[in-house]
């Protein structure tokens, strides 16, 4: 749901939408005395769950398609040099049973490459290389890095943890990277077996971005018995704010089939789970009766408990939804401690395929949920 920024009331006139089909336009009209916003019987609450996705390399691996995801499997001349994909793919790498991966075809030994042994059971490649139950690998040759890049699929913070150790008993010699848009943020080397080097880290990213765990030859420059195991993950650090509580404000309805009305209501926030993005709350709206060609009708009052469920889209806005009745987008305004919610606009679908609309601004209330 695009969010849409709608300008405040100006001289007294409201700024409302109205949706007519697949085309929003934008009117003014002076608040009208006929009672709207009726259709808020039987609802049905739906939740849109956004699950915060830990990415790990080599649980992640596949060997049907490059990119995988938000993984590619590759290779490059030089550190922070042009990425170039990995165009081979086996499930019986080195003629192995179980280990599957991606090889350069343009190379005689098939190196660059990278591994993954998808059984329970070590895999021995004789004399020297193993591979541990579940363990992802990257072999280098003398002029090119082995290189497995991670593409950021979000703007946010992550948070990065990778180990490099040598796969041969005899003792490996190479060096290992990781790159963020192809500047460095941690060199190290693996010399010996296991030999491991590790980092943890949070970097920031945005969509689109590039995270690079790269492996070349070493100090001893030769890549005999240098294939590199590597263990990572990516994990999104949780940045959705708490706006647990309560907000009040005017609210401007927009209804095809009986103009316009200006309502109060309060909007209620009283959870949020683990991760900080799923919200739950309820609705309060001031209505009165009006006849209307569909929907139900009230007596009058103020509806109470309308319930909603909704996600943190971004540290932008967040997305409610009202069951049958629609959904709804709501502003943060991340300048303040505790974030405020400033505008509020319902898009209904109930009743009608062009629905109504209804807009309001928010003010953070004192009061808790």
């Amino acid at each position: 749901m695009k969010k849409l920024n709608v300008p405040a009331s100006v001289s007294g006139i409201k700024f409302t939408l109205a949706n007519f089909g697949n085309h929003i336009t934008l009117s003014t009209k002076r608040a009208m005395c006929i009672p709207i916003f009726t259709m808020l019987l039987c609802l049905v609450a739906i939740a849109l769950p956004r699950t915060a996705l830990a990415y790990d390399a080599a649980a992640d691996f596949s060997i049907g398609s490059n990119p995988n995801g938000v993984w590619s499997y590759g290779w490059s001349v030089s550190l922070g040099s042009s990425f170039n994909l990995l165009t081979s793919n086996t499930s019986a790498a080195y003629g192995l049973s179980g280990l599957s991966g991606w090889r350069n075809s343009l190379t005689p030994g098939g190196e660059p490459s990278i591994q993954h042994n998808t059984t329970a059971s070590l895999i021995l490649l004789p004399p020297f290389t193993t591979w541990q139950p579940g363990q992802l690998t990257i072999n280098m040759n003398g002029t090119q890095y082995g290189d497995l890049r991670w593409t950021a699929p979000s703007s946010g913070q992550f948070n990065i943890a990778a180990t490099f150790s040598a796969a041969s008993t005899i003792g490996g010699s190479s060096d290992v990277h990781i790159l963020l848009n192809g500047v460095s943020v941690f060199d190290s080397a693996v010399n010996g077996y296991p030999s491991p080097t590790s980092y943890s880290g949070t970097l920031s990213v945005a969509a689109g971005d590039t995270i690079d765990f790269a492996v070349g030859e070493g100090s001893n420059g030769n890549d005999h018995e240098d294939t590199t195991g590597l263990a990572a993950s990516i994990v999104p650090v949780n940045t959705c704010p708490n706006i647990i509580g309560t907000w009040g404000g005017q609210m401007n309805v927009a209804n095809l089939f009986s103009g316009y009305n200006t309502t109060t209501f309060s909007l209620h926030v009283t959870d949020q789970n683990t991760n900080g993005c799923l919200l739950r709350g309820y609705l309060n709206a001031g209505i009165s009766r009006v006849r209307l060609p569909w929907g139900f009708f009230s007596a009058g009052g103020a509806w109470g408990n309308v319930p909603f469920t909704g996600t943190i889209q971004d540290e932008g806005g967040l997305v409610l939804n009202f069951g049958i009745f629609g959904q709804a987008s709501a502003i943060l305004d991340m300048t303040q401690t505790p974030p405020v919610m400033k505008k509020f606009i319902l898009l209904s679908t109930a009743g009608s395929a062009s629905g109504s609309t209804a807009v309001g601004d928010l003010t953070q209330q004192p009061s808790g949920p």
